[in-house]
This record gives C-alpha cells, sequence and structure tokens, in this order.
C-alpha cells in the first residue's frame, strides 16, 4: 500500500445547525476502557474588566472575583493574568480572603489563541462592505505579529476559510484588498422594499376596483408580506449555520477562540418590519385587531431560540464573539422619493422596528458570550481598535463539584469587595460540561478544517487504491499504524495491554461531511524485532499495530482527519491527509 501525498485544496464547511451535535458512531466497539475516570475537569471562563469609560481595568487577583455555576458560588481553583499585571491588588484581595491567592497564575489554557474574522457578505450591502472593509484592513495593519493566530472567512453559501490560521494579520489585509463581493448581497437588500412594493401595489389595484383595501385582498397582501418572511428567514439559517460553522471550526482548538462577525446580520424576528408595515397601513380599515394578528403571525418568525442554540454552542467552545453591524447607522426610508402618496410612507416607529430588530440579534449574541457589539458606527476604526482590550483578560478555572452532566449549566462572575465599585465585567454566560466523547469530536473537527497536525504519539497514515462500488461510490482504505511502544500499559495489572481510541471523520471539497465514527484497539505490549503486520485482530508480530478502515467516499478530493488517543496516558496525535478519489482509480 503506497502512501499519498496529494495536497488537498482548502476545503470548506457545511454543516446543518441543528445536527452539530450528533452522537458519535462506532465502527467496532471494545469492552475495555481504562483512564477516562482520572481526568481533571477545569471550566475556563474568561472575564474582561472595564470602568465606567470602556477602559480595561487592571491588577486584580482571585480574591477581586466569585464564580456562581447554577446560582451555587463554586471555588476558584485557577487563576491567570494575560495582558495585565500579574500583581493583585493587595485592597482588593483582602476584600475575600476565603479565596487563596496562591491560585494566582495557575491558569489551565492560554487565554487567547485564535481571532477569526467572519465576513458574511449576504445581506450586507456593496457600499456598506466597501466603508466597514476601509476600516477593517487599517485594523489589521497595526496589529503585531506574533500574537494570536488569526483566520479570515467569508459566507459563500457556507462558511470557507479564506486565510490562515496565521501570526501574521497582515495577510489577511492582502487578502481583504482583493476580496470580491457575493454577487447576490444586493438581492437581499432590495427584498424587503419589493415586499413594501408589492403591498402598495396590492393595495391599490383593490383600490382602484370594486373592493375594500385590506378587506377584500387581505390574504393577498398577507401572503407577500409571509413571503418576505420565509425568504428572510433562510437567509436567518444560512447565517447561523455559518457562525455556527466557524464556531465548529475552532471548537478543538486550546484557549479562548474571539469571532469578529462582519455583516448586517439577521432579523431576530424575520420580516417583523414588513409585517408592521402592513399593520400600520390596514389599521385605519381593519381596526386595531389587526395589530394583534399580526402580532400572532410574527411569532411564527421569531428566531429567538436558535439564537439561543447558538450562542450556547459559542459558549460550550470557549469562544466569544464580537458582533459588528456593517449596516452602520441605519438610513431612514421615510425620505424615498418612490414613496409618493403619504399613506404608503413607513412610519418613524416601523424604521425603528426595522433597526432594532437587526441590532437586537447582534447585541443578545455578544453579551451571551462575553463579547461587544459594535452599533451604529458608520467608521468602526475607533471601536475595532479598542477591542484590542480583549487582549486584557483575567481566566478564571473552577472544577465542576460533579460528574460529567452532558448538558448546559449557567454561570456567572461576579466582582466583589472594592473591586465592583464602578467596574463591569464581561464573561460567557454558559458552559457545556462535556463529556470524552464530545472533546475529542471537537478537537478532530479543528484538525479536520484547519489542518493542524499533531502527532506525540507517532502514527503514520498511509491511503491505498480505492475500489469502485457503484455510480459515484468508491471504498477507500486507509491503513493507521500505531506503534506500540509509545503506548503505556500498565505491566502488574491483570490485564498488561495498552489501549487506544481511534476516531475518523472526511470533508470533501464542496463541504461534504462524514459523520464521526470511533473504535477501540487493544495495543499488546510485546515487542519483536521483526517480520510483517498480520491482518486486523489477529496477533501483532510487529512493532507496528495496524488496523485498516475502510471508508466509503464519491470522486473528488477529500480530507479525512484521524485521532488517536492512549487510553492511559491520555497522549493524543490528531493528523489529516489528503484523499483524491478518481476514474483512474478503477
Amino acid at each position: 500500500m503506497t502512501p499519498r501525498t496529494t495536497p488537498a485544496p482548502r476545503t470548506s464547511v457545511a454543516l446543518v445547525f441543528l445536527s452539530l451535535f450528533a452522537p458519535v458512531a462506532g465502527w467496532a466497539q471494545g469492552d475495555r476502557i481504562v483512564g477516562e475516570t482520572i481526568d481533571v475537569r477545569v471550566v475556563d471562563i474568561d472575564a474582561v474588566v472595564v470602568d465606567k469609560k470602556g477602559r480595561p481595568v487592571r491588577g486584580l487577583g482571585p480574591g477581586d472575583f466569585r464564580i456562581l455555576e447554577d446560582g451555587v458560588p463554586v471555588e476558584i481553583t485557577h487563576f491567570a493574568t494575560f495582558g495585565a499585571s500579574p500583581e493583585p491588588k493587595e485592597a482588593a484581595s483582602a476584600s475575600s480572603p476565603e479565596i487563596p491567592s496562591e491560585v494566582v497564575g495557575a491558569a489551565s489554557a492560554p487565554a487567547l489563541s485564535t481571532v477569526a474574522i467572519y465576513l458574511d457578505d449576504r445581506g450586507t450591502g456593496l457600499s456598506d462592505r466597501r466603508r466597514v472593509l476601509e476600516d477593517v484592513r487599517p485594523f489589521l495593519a497595526t496589529l503585531d505579529q506574533g500574537g494570536p493566530d488569526w483566520i479570515l472567512g467569508a459566507f459563500r453559501s457556507r462558511f470557507e476559510v479564506l486565510a490562515g490560521p496565521t501570526r501574521d494579520p497582515r495577510i489577511l489585509f492582502d487578502v481583504l484588498a482583493e476580496l470580491p463581493s457575493d454577487p447576490r448581497s444586493q438581492e437581499w437588500q432590495l427584498a424587503e422594499r419589493r415586499a413594501f412594493d408589492g403591498i402598495r401595489d396590492s393595495y391599490q389595484a383593490c383600490e382602484s376596483t370594486f373592493c375594500t383595501p385590506c378587506v377584500d385582498n387581505w390574504a393577498e397582501m398577507l401572503a407577500i408580506a409571509r413571503g418576505h418572511a420565509a425568504s428572510a428567514e433562510q437567509r436567518t439559517t444560512w447565517t447561523l449555520n455559518g457562525l455556527a460553522d466557524v464556531i465548529g471550526t475552532l471548537s478543538g482548538l486550546p484557549g479562548r477562540k474571539i469571532v469578529l462577525y462582519v455583516g448586517a446580520g439577521f432579523e431576530q424576528r424575520s420580516g417583523m418590519a414588513t409585517f408592521s408595515y402592513l399593520a400600520d397601513l390596514c389599521e385605519p380599515v381593519r381596526d386595531s385587531s389587526v395589530q394583534s394578528e399580526i402580532f400572532q403571525t410574527i411569532l411564527e418568525y421569531d428566531q429567538t431560540n436558535r439564537i439561543d442554540e447558538l450562542t450556547a454552542y459559542a459558549n460550550s467552545n470557549r469562544v466569544t464573539l464580537h458582533m459588528l453591524d456593517a449596516a452602520g447607522i441605519h438610513p431612514t426610508r421615510r425620505a424615498n422619493v418612490d414613496f409618493a402618496d403619504s399613506r404608503f410612507v413607513p412610519s418613524s416607529v416601523n424604521d425603528q422596528v426595522r433597526r432594532d430588530n437587526f441590532q437586537n440579534m447582534h447585541f443578545a449574541l455578544a453579551n451571551e458570550t462575553g463579547g461587544t457589539a459594535i452599533l451604529n458606527a458608520n467608521r468602526p476604526l475607533q471601536a475595532l481598535e479598542s477591542l484590542t482590550t480583549e487582549w486584557t483578560t483575567y481566566s478564571l478555572g473552577f472544577t465542576p463539584p460533579h460528574p460529567p452532566t452532558g448538558r448546559s449549566h449557567r454561570i456567572r462572575v461576579e466582582l466583589v469587595g472594592s473591586a465592583a465599585k464602578g467596574h463591569r465585567v464581561r464573561h460567557r454566560r454558559s458552559y457545556l460540561d462535556k463529556k470524552l466523547e464530545a472533546e475529542l469530536v471537537d478537537r478532530l473537527t479543528s484538525t479536520l478544517f484547519l489542518e493542524r497536525d499533531t502527532n506525540p504519539l507517532g502514527v503514520e497514515v498511509a491511503v491505498g487504491a480505492a475500489d469502485r462500488l457503484g455510480r459515484n461510490r468508491y471504498e477507500v482504505p486507509i491503513e493507521i499504524r500505531l506503534p506500540r511502544a509509545k503506548f503505556l500499559t500498565l505491566p502488574d495489572s491483570r490485564d498488561p495491554r495498552g489501549q487506544a481510541r481511534l476516531w475518523m471523520a472526511s470533508v470533501s471539497d464542496r463541504g461534504g461531511r462524514s459523520t464521526v465514527r470511533q473504535t477501540l484497539e487493544d495495543i499488546d505490549p510485546v515487542e519483536t524485532a521483526g517480520g510483517d503486520t498480520v491482518e486486523h485482530g489477529a496477533i501483532q508480530q510487529s512493532p507496528l499495530h495496524t488496523v485498516v478502515v475502510r471508508i466509503e467516499l464519491e470522486r473528488g478530493t477529500h480530507r479525512v482527519a484521524i485521532g488517536v488517543r492512549d487510553e492511559i496516558a491520555h497522549t493524543e496525535s490528531l493528523i489529516s491527509v489528503a484523499v483524491e478519489v478518481d476514474e483512474s482509480e478503477n
């Protein structure tokens, strides 16, 4: 079997948001599980403390904070400062003596590892895009090299990594300078206006005949508003999937991750301004009951639950969302000359409803994940520069007083004593108490999409020739070679064998993604001087324990990620390989 070295192009993610928490599938089952129960679980919380003017507050210690999980205080067991003075203020620390100061500097993970800029072109007007990027590019140019890893991604029906990871932000600057816009963005900008025009045309057409507007043609007018709401809801789904994709891509990376979202966002209640416009227009004819009917219709397109799911997903992966509203100061539509008849001019309240409906989403995502919302800023450079205060972070950690639950828990960080006076703290509001399998899937996902391999176990991977199964279906053997000497064994136990956990997933260049499959392999500790490896399942007579996994792929370019974990030593290798399947394989 000859290994392949064909390079894979930059892959793209295409996840269905509601399937992000799908369980791990197994291709084989083992009956020995060792070591899993001795893992030390630490929940890291990144806290940014600012004063009344939004300036970072430095010099705080562990005694200045209190953490509550589901409303119950928990002990701070880890504490470190990043970008701030490591020396706690004496007065502040003394205010809470029950928290030991010796935890200072004992952070369990680095505070900031990755910053991803997510450019959401869908729905962002060309002029808004051009104006915002004029400030994003110089912001990147002012940043120093050697800090966190930077990633640039955009929304093209799915999230695509365009540049990075890189420690040089200027690389992102160069890509942004040549980045083409999404040609469909203008269509989304015009969609709401077309709905307004359709409602007005229906009103006037009815008025010119023997019918009563808003009564005889009510079903038609409501259908126009519903059609626009359904279209806006679809864009919401795409945008949420894109955000979920970038969170999933970062999920397995260590430390804190920041996502800077740049876009017009989406409506918390899809089509709300159009429904409100319809209610205002028809209330003089149908009386105030129309408002109640319209409100009930609006609730059908409420996206609040999806937003809550997304914030929970970000919090579970230590991802902070900073939301930049690319629309800046939302212009009024009342001065538009196309609304010649005053009856059809949107009210000032309708303009406010529209603006708040978009900006509420920005605020909710940022507030729940410990980030900031940059709103009503036509030139956001100053606000972007203030984001560097995120490098000034306090990392707090605690060990949950319960076994892994697999569910979300609410957390709250409070300032105590003198530190609480005139200061406020931002942090993520929840965390997912992940079980081991979920954490392994997250790390495999990041390896799959960012191609960042780590291989302390010295695992070797070879890709064999594909066998055709049917129309555009191929079976590809993946040979995984495990150096037995690298795996820890317990020679004094009844069963001295080591154990390896293997898990695998793949993604195609078109974004199609497989489920994650896993197995447990017993590793015989006996080493021999040579000999060939026998088929999987037989006794090993080689320094390498070999596993052959056959995966089904379509024709095209794929990337396969393989994770290997020593279940006793808790050491992991994560490897990604390119797999090219074409007609020449037959």
